[in-house]
């Protein structure tokens, strides 16, 4: 009867936790229905709506090898084939994983270290601001830890009772997480070699045909998933194996410029940076990602105490609390939401990671130091995990994918600190402590402030949305962008569209010749000059800037067909999918 009294308690708090984490998140949803960008994705959450629509449509999705993972892609178009192309569905919907993530987090720190640390970790998970925010964005971390987490628990089922079946489902798991981020994949041969060790040490070796059995059965799981992603490939130009962007994110991630180019947003500079190995003949999406694999590789050769240094910067901002931004900033969010700002801030400490990382360091050194079961694969998972994308580039939400782990480990760490100071142990204590203290000033060291504006990028992207509509903001909007980054030659090009579209065709070509005389050969500003002065009746002088925009960017459509035909009427538009600026937003490693 104790025993019974005892699980209905335990599975009542389960639905108490699971029910507080549910609540949270619609509350926050509710919240943050009113900023801006809720009905408006950016760069790659529009990339994947986009394709996401298409395929729900029975659409072509993308024309070519993916550039981008397409697991996420695949994961939406589902939900807009059954609830229709809702956004707000969408949201709901990756809100409801986000709770099941939290289930699956104390699932797994109760077959680890016990029901504390699972309500300790659960709550970690239910609360945690960056992961809430992330979970309403149509981006990929929701489905990745989704993922990540049932991959983790059906290894450690794996290890206790080891079938064919089960290794079978843990490379099926795998292969779907490493369509989503392609830098899962690294995780195959460690988890293959701990599920080895692990039987090796426990006395639980099989014969060798049972072992042949097992490593196939896993390898065929990965290989379902992933086959008919090459295969898709295949038939659509190139052998690409899941997608080719690694190799540019690879390049972006190396060299003394790491910041400058990490800095690069979807826009003149973006196909600049793509268009590269198309000018130096090696175009193709395999070929261009060997190129810029080539390119990042010749960096390192040639400067390899100025990489060791940059992987030394890049492990500080692993650690580091500050939740740096990709697309788009984070904390100015925090004025719409009272929930995100009381789960994400900066005072001096960065909460929650910087308080998180240090629990779950001392955490994971003392599982270790006992011998905990297990403890060793969430380890290696995260070591593997953050090996891998050092090679690329640190952003808040890709290190989202550690946080179950961490979470389960700092609940552990509290609960081993507590244990240490009941048993008066002060050696113990002393060292515990100072290592606290020690990582507590790495993961809050130089944090910075919190950002009350939104970066120039998410302006800009606003302002389009908002120019298309007809909306009278949008031209704030674009001086916003401006204000946060003067030198934003797209921003400046749309601001030109918008006065010509009110008339204002010498304002509009002020600032076109103002984009110009800093960047001459920015393609789209070529294609509006050249369709101002067309309106102006110069034909002669527009067909010039056509043909020097479509020199700057062979792929510039519009440029193309402007030079065939003449342009009447008012000004076209400037749209960045037409122009090229978005065919290949920056995306998951």
């Amino acid at each position: 009867m104790e025993r019974e009294g005892a699980s209905r308690q335990v599975f009542l708090g389960l639905g108490l936790l699971l029910l507080g984490a549910l609540s949270v998140r619609l509350v926050f949803l509710s919240e943050m229905a009113s900023n801006p960008f809720f009905t408006h994705p950016l760069v790659d959450a529009d990339t994947y709506h986009e394709m996401a629509r298409n395929l729900a449509a029975g659409k072509t999705v993308y024309d070519g090898p993916f550039f981008q993972p397409p697991g996420y892609p695949l994961f939406l178009g589902l939900i807009y084939l059954i609830f229709g192309p809702s956004i707000a569905a969408a949201r709901l919907i990756q809100a409801i994983l986000g709770v099941a993530n939290v289930l699956l987090t104390w699932i797994l720190g109760r077959r680890l270290f016990g029901i504390r640390v699972a309500f300790g970790a659960g709550t970690v998970m239910a609360l945690y601001g960056t992961m809430i925010f992330y979970e309403s964005e149509l981006l990929a971390p929701v489905l990745i830890v989704f993922l990540n987490l049932l991959l983790l628990v059906a290894v450690l089922r794996f290890v206790e009772a080891p079938t064919a079946l089960r290794a079978l489902l843990c490379g099926l798991l795998l292969g779907a997480s490493a369509v989503t981020m392609s830098i899962v994949l690294a995780f195959a041969p460690v988890a293959a070699i701990y599920a080895a060790v692990r039987l090796r040490r426990e006395g639980r070796w099989p014969v060798r045909s049972r072992l042949l059995l097992w490593g196939v059965g896993f390898a065929i799981g990965i290989a379902a998933v992933i086959a008919p992603v090459t295969i898709r490939n295949m038939k659509n130009g190139e052998a690409v194996l899941i997608s080719y962007n690694s190799g540019v994110n690879f390049y972006i991630g190396t060299g003394r410029d790491y910041r400058e180019k990490v800095a690069i947003r979807p826009g003149h500079r973006w196909i600049a940076l793509v268009n590269e190995p198309n000018k130096a003949g090696q175009g193709g999406p395999g070929r261009s990602s060997a190129y810029f694999w080539k390119k990042g590789l010749g960096i390192i050769r040639n400067d390899p105490a100025g990489y060791l240094r940059l992987l030394e910067t890049k492990l500080f901002l692993i650690a580091n609390g500050n939740e740096i931004m990709r697309n788009q900033e984070i904390y100015p969010f925090r004025r719409y939401s009272p929930v995100l700002a009381a789960l994400l801030w900066k005072h001096g400490i960065a909460f929650p990671y910087g308080i998180l990382l240090p629990l779950s360091v001392l955490g994971l050194a003392i599982a270790i130091r006992r011998r905990k079961a297990g403890a060793g694969l969430l380890g290696l998972f995260a070591a593997s995990h953050v090996a891998v994308l050092m090679l690329f580039f640190i952003t808040a939400r890709y290190r989202l994918n550690l946080i179950p782990f961490l979470a389960i480990f700092a609940a552990y760490g509290v609960g081993a600190v507590v244990e240490i100071v009941r048993a008066r142990s002060r050696r113990s204590l002393a060292i515990s402590a100072a290592a606290l203290v020690g990582l507590g000033v790495l993961s809050n060291w130089d944090v910075g402030p919190m950002p009350e504006m939104f970066n120039a990028d998410a302006y800009f992207r606003l302002g389009m949305i908002h120019l298309k509509e007809g909306r009278a903001e949008a031209k704030n909007d674009l001086r916003n962008a401006l204000l946060a980054q003067p030198d934003f030659p797209e921003a400046k090009t749309a601001l030109a569209v918008a006065y010509d579209l009110e008339g204002d065709r010498d304002t509009a070509m002020r600032f076109l010749d103002e984009v110009l005389r800093d960047h001459p050969d920015h393609s789209d500003a070529l294609l509006n000059k050249g369709y101002l002065l067309e309106a102006q009746g110069d034909r002669s002088a527009a067909v010039g800037f056509y043909r020097k925009a479509l020199a700057a960017d062979p792929d510039n459509q519009p440029a193309r067909e402007s030079i065939e035909s003449p342009v009447r009427g008012l000004w076209p538009g400037w749209n960045p999918d037409q122009g090229g600026s978005e065919r290949k937003s920056q995306g998951t490693p």
